[in-house]
This record gives structure tokens, sequence and C-alpha cells, in this order.
């Protein structure tokens, strides 16, 4: 969600209280693998299908076989999609969480575009507990503000525009 609001908006702020793993998750057509290439349609998608299940299941089992393993995989992907936009440190407040892989969620971010984002400057992500809110934003328990994107129009239409109102 994060990447398609940042597109039409000015800047957007993530608000998590905890640390999350994202990874990029290359997509890939379904018209270029192989098995379109070499089999019938039909056959093609099915083999597409469950190789897409596979490798989703694979994952999950490997990461929590190996959890330190994929801790540390998921972590290099993503430091290497943002080392440049952000310090160590920052990096590591964000999207180092305390819980293994899989023991919570584990996000993906198509072609990277949550990771494309940041590295705009058109998204910025804040982790922490919110104390209230406030006139102009959000008061975090550690002191820092961030505001609060109230509303933003995008045409939707040549008569009707789209507001979206922040929740948390």
């Amino acid at each position: 969600m994060l990447p398609n609001v940042a597109k039409v908006s000015k800047h957007v702020t993530m608000i998590q209280r905890s640390p999350t793993y994202i990874v990029k998750s290359p997509f890939r057509k379904t018209s270029e693998s192989l098995a379109m290439k070499w089999l019938p349609e039909s056959l093609g998608l099915s083999v597409n299908r469950w190789y897409v299940i596979f490798l989703g299941w694979f994952n999950f089992k490997a990461s929590k076989r190996f959890p330190d393993y994929a801790r540390d995989m998921l972590e290099k992907r993503a430091w290497e999609e943002l080392k440049g936009s952000m310090s160590k440190d920052d990096f590591k407040k964000h999207f180092s969480p305390k819980y293994n892989p899989w023991d919570q969620r584990v996000c993906l971010s198509p072609n990277g575009d949550f990771f494309e984002a940041i590295r705009k400057k058109e998204a910025s992500v804040v982790t922490g507990q919110i104390e209230r809110f406030v006139e102009d934003g959000v008061l975090m328990k550690d002191g820092k503000r961030s505001s609060l994107l109230t509303s933003f129009s995008t045409k939707v239409s040549n008569t009707r525009k789209l507001y979206i109102f922040s929740a948390l």
C-alpha cells in the first residue's frame, strides 16, 4: 500500500510498533516463464502455480529450520536495497525484528516497490509506540513527532476526486 500511496502524495510515513522483515519479491510475468514457452498454456499455468507454491513452502520450512541464516539473508537483502538511503542504525531500528522469520510477519514487496519509495524519499518509516495524537500529527513515546497525513486528493475520473484519510 505504501508505494502506491507514495506515488500520488508528496511524502508518506509508515508508523509501525516494531520492526518488520520486508523482502523484495521479483515479479516475473507468467508468460515469460520456461513452462509457458515449452508447454501448452493450461499445463504451463499449472506448473507455474505449483512452482510458486513450492517456493513459498520451501522458504517457510527453511526459515523455520535455519532461523539465523534466514534472518541474515532477509536483512542482507533489505540492506542491499536501502543502503545509501539510511544509516545502518536506522535500518536496524526499522527492519531488524526481535522475532525469527515467519514467527510473525514477513512482508513481500513486489519488484521492491517499497524500497524504491524509500530510496526516492517519497516514503519513510517510523518505528515506536504512539504516545498520542497531536494537532499536527503523532507524538511518539520517544518524544519525536511525525506529521500526520490528513488527506490528499488524486484525480480518479473527470468529475470525481478520491480522498483518503489516514487511520491508525
